[in-house]
C-alpha cells in the first residue's frame, strides 16, 4: 500500500517536535564554599532550649558536618528584650535556665560567626496552643521490611497492635495548624542477687521515639484524625522497634508533644515531611532545598540553610489498653506527669514517682 506524502510529513514534523522538546538540564551545585546550617527551636516549655550551628561539607567533600564553635548568638523578642545563648558543645547552645516563649510575642534568631558573617531569621510569632486535642485508638496491623535471619533476603513481617489517632478539634480558621512528637514508654523490674538470700529489685523505664512509625507528623487540618503512633501489642517485637530485649510489664504509655506552628514552621515541616515521604513515584515531589526563615545580612549572597521555630507546646501522655482477644484499644490519659522524665533510669527498692501500676 502506498502511504500518502502528506502522512509522512506529518510524521516527520512529530518527530521532530518530539526531539526538540529534549534539553540537558544542569542544576546549579554549590560546591564553591561551606554553608551555615541553623537548626533552632524555642516553646513556651522552660527549656532550656537549643539552637545548633553547624557547616554543610562541599558537595564533594566530606559527609559529616563541621560543628560552629565561637559564634555568638541571641533572641531578641517584640520588646527588645534580647537572651544570649551560651556553648554547650559541639556547636551547640542553649537558653539560659528559666528562658520560655510566650504565647503572642514574636522572636527573631541572630547570629554572629567568628569571621565575621551576621545571619538574622524573620520574626516568628508564637501561636496559642491546642489544649484538648482528642485522643482515640484502632487495633491494626504494622508492616515493616526487615532483613531475614535464614535467607538474608528483605521480608515484609506483620506486627499487632494499637493505632493512635490525634484530633486538635476545632475545625475554624483560628486553630492553627500543628505537628506532633511521639514517645512510647515501657516499663520493667528486675531482681538484684537471690539464690539463697532474698534478693532486691531495681524498678526501671526507658523511653524510644517513635514519631517515625507516623507517616507524618505534622497536620494543617484540624477536626480530622490522624495516625500518631503505633504501639506493638507482644513483648518478643519490641527490638524491631529499637527496645532492648527484655520482659516489659504490661503497661504502654504514650506521651505527644503537640506544637503549633505559624507560617514558617508550617511550611518548613510540611516540605520535609513531603520529602521524608518520597515513594520513587511519578507525581512525588522533586528534592529541594527545605524553605528556610535565615538570611545572612552582612552578604545577602551567601547561602544558609536552616530553620528558626517558635512554638507553643503542650505535651499529653495516654495509657493504652490493647485487648487482643475483642481487637479493640482504649487510650486513656495518664495520672503521672510524664513530660520531663529521663529518657531511661532504675530507682533501687523505690517506685519512680510516675510509675505506672
Amino acid at each position: 500500500m502506498k502511504v500518502p506524502a502528506i502522512q509522512i510529513l506529518t510524521l516527520t514534523l512529530a518527530l521532530q517536535l518530539a526531539s526538540s522538546c529534549q534539553e540537558i538540564y544542569e542544576p546549579r551545585i554549590l560546591a564553591e564554599a561551606e554553608v551555615l546550617v541553623v537548626e533552632g527551636t524555642i516553646t513556651t516549655d522552660s527549656g532550656p532550649h537549643i539552637v545548633m550551628l553547624s557547616m554543610a561539607s562541599r558537595f564533594d567533600g566530606h559527609r559529616h558536618r563541621r560543628p560552629v564553635y565561637e559564634a555568638r548568638i541571641w533572641i531578641e523578642d517584640c520588646h527588645h528584650q534580647t537572651t544570649p545563648l551560651e556553648h554547650f558543645e559541639r556547636g551547640s547552645y542553649l537558653t539560659p535556665p528559666g528562658f520560655k516563649g510566650e504565647e503572642g510575642r514574636t522572636y527573631t534568631l541572630h547570629i554572629e560567626t567568628s569571621d565575621g558573617q551576621r545571619y538574622v531569621s524573620r520574626q516568628q510569632e508564637i501561636l496559642p496552643a491546642i489544649d484538648n486535642p482528642d485522643f482515640s485508638g484502632s487495633f491494626g496491623t504494622d508492616y515493616r521490611y526487615e532483613e531475614s535471619g535464614v535467607s538474608g533476603r528483605i521480608i515484609q513481617r506483620e506486627y499487632e497492635g494499637g493505632f493512635v489517632f490525634i484530633d486538635a478539634g476545632g475545625g475554624t480558621p483560628e486553630t492553627p495548624p500543628f505537628r506532633f512528637t511521639s514517645t512510647l514508654y515501657l516499663q520493667y523490674s528486675e531482681m538484684i542477687g537471690g539464690g539463697s538470700f532474698p534478693g532486691t529489685f531495681n524498678f526501671c523505664w526507658i523511653t524510644r521515639d517513635i514519631t517515625h512509625l507516623a507517616d507524618r507528623n505534622v497536620s494543617s487540618q484540624t477536626g480530622v484524625s490522624m495516625p500518631s503512633a503505633f504501639v506493638p501489642w507482644e513483648n518478643h517485637v519490641l527490638h524491631h522497634y529499637e527496645f532492648p530485649q527484655l520482659v516489659y510489664n504490661s503497661p504502654r504509655i504514650v506521651i505527644q508533644r503537640v506544637y503549633t506552628l505559624n507560617r514558617d514552621s508550617y511550611a518548613f515541616h510540611a516540605a520535609k515531611n513531603d520529602q521524608l515521604g518520597d515513594e520513587g513515584r511519578i507525581f512525588d515531589p522533586v528534592a529541594a532545598q527545605l524553605p528556610g526563615n535565615i538570611e545572612c545580612i552582612t552578604d545577602p549572597g551567601r547561602p544558609v540553610f536552616g530553620h528558626f521555630e517558635a512554638s507553643s507546646l503542650k505535651t499529653f501522655s495516654h495509657r493504652v489498653f490493647i485487648n487482643r482477644g475483642e481487637r479493640s484499644i482504649e487510650v486513656t490519659p495518664t495520672a503521672a506527669n510524664m513530660d520531663t522524665i529521663p529518657p531511661s533510669g532504675c530507682l533501687h527498692e523505690a517506685y519512680p514517682p510516675f510509675w505506672v501500676f
